[in-house]
């Protein structure tokens, strides 16, 4: 029988030097607060998205982007030909008319983190135009998760991001932060211009990597981008033309930013000497649960890690003195409470996983447990994320092989070629939500596998 227990701090004591030393573990499968986001970049990979411009068209862009050189382009310090011109100047043109919503859009979102991306672009010496570079990433989505693993605003790879001192682990990803995967990104751009003295050439290797460039710069002998673009993935290709684009179609219409209407990403940092439950921190920053995630999207889990000591969390402005006196009138056995289970005879680290959708490697890092198969009766597991009745029905209903469904629910049977990307979009669902609601710790699925779709969710 499962139930909730508190479980004291000095529980994880014996496990800290795990959590201390895992860089080199395996991320287990995040559970997100908010929908997930798959999107492989701000714009389409597809080149060919501008290629039907007729020059006729694009003659006045083609202006634009001559007079930019000398003005907000001049920092990036470009030499081009007359096509590589027309090549930025279509991308102008798309911002100008089919793309104007998209980056619009991108603004919105934008905007309250753009006060703080400029002054870490200043504290590193950075051009301020670098600062639109995560339209072009993510659209600006703090939740943007791309099919290769790319995280955030600026669409970290986890190894990338451990290079440039983000922390990404089984309880923290500060890739989904805009302050901290800021700070990385303005390190590991500084690095990238320093290592090829050229900003096309600098850009372009943030979004292929390093090597590729590197590779064809030696082997082309190249001056600039233009002169290895057609070497390069066709997602790289539009990249850098559609990036020097956007700025160039930004400083011809600067009212919009102006336009757009958003409070900035304010906030007070407070200071926290333990292990706690996320839930609690929001409670006594007198937010919800959501509001407290998007202050602090680095937490994960249901709880902050026990490797953090004298951690800082961000909340709403103003609300610092009545946080602290709630933390310091809350005794420090309710700080931190877990789902726990019980270990019963015959009992295997796989049947309880499946029973609270978890997996194995997550049940052994939050238990540091080395070898699963020595699992004594009687122990008690802390179970590294609650479940919910609601999620435990459903579970029970979708094994079931009955045409029984939940109320309000309906059944989507799985066809040969179908990923959760085409069923969420198709039926209008998070695929967060039909993996809570199948109780799917990754994302494979088989044909002919029954999936529970609530219907309320999908209208």
């Amino acid at each position: 029988m499962k139930k909730i227990i508190p479980l004291l701090f000095f529980l994880f004591t014996g496990c800290a030097s795990l959590f201390l030393n895992e860089s080199n573990i395996l991320v287990p499968e995040v559970k997100f607060t908010f929908d997930d986001f798959y999107y492989e970049n701000g714009i389409e990979p597809d080149e060919g998205l501008v290629e039907g411009y007729a020059d006729s068209l694009i003659r006045e862009e083609t202006r634009e982007v001559e007079i930019a050189l000398k003005r907000e382009l001049a920092v990036f310090g470009l030499v081009l030909s007359e096509r590589e011109k027309r090549d930025i100047a279509k991308w102008v043109r798309h911002y100008s008319t089919k793309g104007r919503g998209r980056v619009i859009r991108a603004l919105k979102r934008g905007k309250p983190y753009l006060p703080l991306i400029e002054e870490k672009l200043r504290e590193y010496g950075l051009p301020e135009e670098l600062k639109y570079l995560p339209i072009i990433e993510s659209s600006f989505k703090v939740e943007a998760r791309s099919r290769r693993r790319a995280i955030g605003i600026w669409q970290f790879m986890a190894r990338t991001a451990r290079k440039y001192g983000l922390k990404v682990d089984w309880w923290i990803d500060e890739r989904y932060d805009p302050i901290y995967s800021t700070d990385a990104a303005c390190k590991y751009l500084k690095a990238l211009y320093e290592m090829f003295g050229k900003w096309d050439f600098a850009i372009a290797a943030y979004n292929v990597g390093e090597g590729k460039i590197l590779k064809w710069k030696k082997r082309k002998k190249a001056d600039n981008f233009w002169d290895i673009k057609r070497y390069l993935p066709k997602e790289t290709r539009g990249y850098v033309p559609a990036y020097f684009g956007l700025l160039v179609f930004l400083h011809e219409n600067y009212d919009i930013l102006q336009n757009i209407d958003n409070d900035p990403f304010e906030f007070d940092s407070v200071k926290v000497p333990r292990q706690v439950n996320v839930s609690l921190l929001a409670k006594w920053a007198g937010i919800s649960l959501k509001e407290f995630r998007k202050l602090n999207p680095r937490f994960r889990r249901w709880a902050t890690p026990p490797y953090l000591k004298n951690f800082y969390v961000r909340i709403p402005k103003g609300r610092r003195d009545a946080f602290i006196a709630k933390m310091n009138s809350t005794p420090k056995s309710k700080w931190y409470r877990a789902l726990a289970h019980r270990v019963r005879k015959g009992e295997t680290l796989s049947h309880i996983a499946r029973r609270y959708g978890v997996s194995v490697r997550a049940l052994m890092i939050a238990n540091n447990i080395k070898n699963p198969r020595r699992l004594r009766v009687g122990k008690v597991l802390v179970i590294p994320y609650p479940g919910t009745r609601a999620h435990a029905s459903v579970k029970r209903a979708s094994s079931r092989k009955s045409k029984k469904v939940p109320p309000g629910a309906q059944v989507y049977i799985v066809k040969r070629g179908d990923t959760l990307w085409d069923i969420s979009r198709k039926l209008k669902v998070s695929i967060y939500n039909i993996k809570k609601w199948n109780n799917l710790i990754s994302s494979r699925i088989k044909p002919g596998q029954r999936l529970i779709i609530y219907k309320s969710t999908s209208s």
